[in-house]
């Protein structure tokens, strides 16, 4: 009996041995054959492959052909950019961002090939490092096209991506800077290009806006000193920044003159002439070129009739429904008295009722900056900011314009509705109840509204 368990035994292990060898070949093959899709060379004592990559191509190579569809997009989208054909661009960056190119070998090692080499590793590195380049580049100039087509929102959080991967990128600060001086975020606009000018300071976008920033926030001084050095830096801004110049100076003169100060105050009149003279590059103050900082100044030869013809032709092309045509005339108002407020609100109403919640609100805290401080005003903002989903804001801004007029029944109606959709539902019964109260003829649209939502909140 125990011969015949050896035999048997012995068997077992004849037959282990006979499947061992075909075994051993099959994963002797196997690894061979992985080994020959790494490298046509050998591997050194650390295990790394001294050859060719898959093709005979080296790292370098494989790395550029698996990145060129990106870099195509990349650059196409810059050109596209440039041509101010926005739309395509932004579709192109994001095509970059989307992109995720793996090798090979990557792919076999996915789907249970085993571990490759230490290259394999430094290639993947390598190449992840310069597709993260690559995104950084998108989201800079997809930005840029943002904030070209009006949606400096969307355009800040792209700005944000780049800063996110390099804390020293200049432009991106400069472009986020001009982003906040649009959406009149005048703390955080001249924080980022006050950045900028530390990282680059021969920005002269960065001086450009940090200086409009800065005459918007009512500090005229500074805001000279740096519209100067923009049109010192970059003189394209030249015609722009004189007029804003001009504002500026204004608005200090009439500070000066408001408080008394009136030889401070014909001072500044004086180096206001000489200022604008010198930058329209002739000494005589008389030349009409030259004469453009009393557009601005104490004379304002500009009249009331203008402002008037340009502001009552945009409200009767309003009230027909022409808004773009009716955005055309407010803005030609504004051109001649950037000081009435009225224009920035029509305007601000007109973009809104066109679907440009972002732009209206510019023109909206523009009011604010003249010194509108209505109820309407506050009620429209909190409007702009719901059709951006900016549900914090509306009610911000509702209730200002209900503490400035508590009968106001569209302000109730609309912090009522955000409060909705937040799914506060007592506080939103209450400011709907209160706009019907107010204004009856809303009861048909607000009450099913409310019923739904008590009904939802029971069950």
């Amino acid at each position: 009996m125990r011969m015949v368990n050896q035999v048997s035994t012995f068997g077992w292990y004849r037959t282990l041995c006979l499947l061992r060898l075909p075994l051993s070949s099959f994963l002797l093959l196997g690894l061979l054959g992985c080994t020959s899709a790494v490298t046509d060379g050998k591997q050194d004592p650390n295990g790394t492959t001294s050859g060719t990559e898959t093709g005979g191509k080296s790292n370098e190579q494989l790395t550029s052909s698996l990145l060129a569809p990106v870099k195509q997009d990349l650059t196409d989208g810059i050109s596209l950019v440039e041509e101010k054909k926005f739309d395509e661009a932004i579709d192109r960056f994001g095509r970059v961002l989307s992109h995720n190119p793996k090798s090979q070998l990557e792919e076999s090692a996915e789907n249970g090939a085993p571990l490759l080499t230490e290259r394999l590793v430094s290639e993947r590195k390598s190449r992840e490092e310069e597709v993260a380049a690559l995104k950084k580049e998108a989201y800079y100039y997809r930005g840029v096209a943002f904030l070209e087509k009006g949606f400096a929102n969307t355009a800040v959080e792209d700005f944000d991506e780049v800063l996110a991967v390099d804390e020293q990128d200049a432009r991106a600060y400069e472009q986020r800077g001009r982003a906040y001086a649009e959406l009149s975020e005048l703390y955080d606009a001249v924080e980022d290009c006050t950045q900028a000018i530390r990282l680059n300071p021969t920005s002269g976008t960065a001086y450009y806006y940090r200086g409009w920033a800065y005459m918007n926030w009512q500090k005229p001084e500074l805001a000279i000193a740096d519209l100067r050095e923009a049109v010192r830096l970059a003189p394209a801004f030249a015609e722009e920044a004189k007029q804003h110049i001009g504002q500026a100076y204004q608005c200090w003169y009439d500070r000066l003159s408001d408080s008394g100060d009136r030889p401070k105050a014909e001072a500044i009149y004086l180096e206001a002439r000489r200022v604008i003279a010198a930058m329209a590059n002739t000494e005589d103050s008389s030349n009409p070129d030259a004469d453009s900082a009393n557009r601005y100044m104490v004379a304002k030869p500009i009249t009331v009739e203008l402002f008037n013809t340009h502001y009552q032709e945009g409200v009767r092309l309003f009230e027909n429904g022409e808004l773009a045509e009716a955005i055309e005339a407010f803005n030609r108002s504004i051109q001649v008295d950037p000081d009435r407020e009225e224009a920035y609100l029509k305007s601000g109403i007109a973009y809104l009722k066109r679907g440009f919640p972002n732009t209206a609100i510019a023109f909206f805290n523009e009011a604010l900056v003249k010194g509108m401080k209505s109820s309407e005003l506050y009620c429209l903002m909190a409007q702009a900011y719901d059709e951006m989903g900016e549900g914090r804001l509306v009610s911000r801004y509702a209730t200002k314009a209900i503490m400035l007029d508590p009968q106001n029944a569209t302000a109730y109606r609309t912090r009522g509705l955000a409060y909705l959709d937040a799914s506060e539902i007592p506080l939103a019964k209450r400011d709907l109840d209160e706009a019907i109260r107010l204004d009856p003829a809303m009861k048909d649209e607000l009450q099913p509204l409310m019923e739904r939502s008590l009904a939802s909140d029971r069950n």
